[in-house]
């Protein structure tokens, strides 16, 4: 097997492997690396120095999926969920399609974010009648209401 995967595959493999296995992710026990490079040199069919060559390679690649910020991570993303969608069309599974859909769009942040809500309120107000303080009073965000009170920003004769 070793001999028909490229270096990259092996890593890949390997990540699978611990992925599908917690203990390997977060142990910094010395049994679980035996343990883990003995598993990664049976099913891959490699030494023991490649092994832990390929789990250092796997855990660098799993620790950096936890960098958010990184856009190539974005794009992955993406590209699974279009690919999962696609598989999914061909299954006539409409229902989970439209759900991976969802998250999509939810991943790509086109839907409003739920916890912030906005509220806008509309004032019927000549803004004619404001001075220059009262003008820049409402930009910052001030309540017309309040500024229709202060003397120096509303202009009382045109």
């Amino acid at each position: 097997m070793a001999k028909t995967l490229k270096s990259f595959q092996m890593v890949d493999a390997v990540v699978l492997l611990m992925l599908q296995n917690d203990k390997f992710v977060t142990s910094v026990n010395k049994k679980r690396d035996k343990e883990l490079r003995e598993l990664v040199e049976a099913n891959l069919g490699i030494s023991a120095r490649q092994a832990q060559r390929y789990i250092k390679e796997a855990r660098e690649h799993i620790l950096s999926m936890n960098d958010r910020e990184k856009p190539e991570w974005l794009g992955k993303a993406v590209r699974r969920r279009e690919l999962m969608i696609i598989e999914t069309m061909k299954a006539k599974d409409y229902r989970t399609a439209h759900t991976i859909e969802k998250d999509l769009s939810e991943l790509l942040g086109l839907y409003p974010d739920k916890k912030v809500q906005q509220e806008t309120t509309n004032y019927d107000v000549d803004l004619s009648k404001f001075t220059e303080k009262g003008l820049e009073r409402i930009k910052h965000g001030d309540n017309p209401k309040e500024v229709m009170l202060d003397p120096e920003s509303i202009r009382l004769t045109q």
